[in-house]
């Protein structure tokens, strides 16, 4: 374990809070409580760049942690997967930025383009992980508001049926998968575009 990692933790384990929490269950329950709250009343974030995603992260999680909102100081896994090296972030940056121009830019004549763009961006920012705790339900916000701005909607909650696809997907960092459930999740019921149950 890095030291950055350690310093985020208390003696047993659990993630340091501001809630001042010390069993790992009580504090993802409240997470989740808080969290759900937020989704309620989460503001109209425009994504220009990949700021927005420290703002998304920073309006979920700030009530809980002190890190909310910034990016790891150092490298991170999760089992098998290896995520961004700290070092070259600044290259994920840029190279997210481009992506993001490019969908604000582009004229779609079809959903599946613009799924396939989408797909792209969101299994980058998938593998870029650039925060402690919380990237997937920050990120799943990110990609839902940028859609909204193309006028699509989205619903990626648990028990939408793109849920599953979804996460199969970001383990296989599988663009084509990915592409086609982002076409599963696109939906014109009004209502839906925030639903992401955690």
């Amino acid at each position: 374990m890095t030291d950055w990692i350690k310093q985020t933790l208390q003696p047993n384990g659990t993630l340091k809070n501001k809630l001042n929490i010390t069993d790992a269950d009580k504090l993802e329950e409240a997470e989740y409580r808080i969290t759900q709250a937020r989704y309620i009343g989460v503001p109209h974030y425009e994504i220009k760049d990949i700021s927005a995603l420290s703002q998304i992260h920073e309006y979920l999680f700030g009530d809980i942690y002190d890190w909310a909102g910034k990016y790891r100081p150092g490298d991170f896994h999760k089992g098998n997967t290896e995520f961004f090296p700290r070092k070259l972030f600044e290259n994920a940056i840029k190279d997210a930025n481009r992506k993001i121009d490019h969908i604000n830019e582009a004229d779609y004549k079809s959903d599946s383009i613009l799924a396939v763009d989408l797909a792209d961006l969101l299994l980058e920012v998938n593998q870029f992980h650039p925060f402690r705790e919380g990237n997937g339900r920050t990120q799943r916000l990110f990609i839902i508001m940028l859609a909204r701005q193309k006028g699509k909607t989205m619903h990626l909650s648990k028990v939408a049926p793109a849920y599953e696809d979804y996460m199969t997907a970001c383990k296989k960092d599988d663009n084509d998968l990915m592409a086609q459930t982002i076409m599963k999740a696109f939906q014109r019921a009004i209502g839906y575009e925030l639903t992401i149950e955690q």
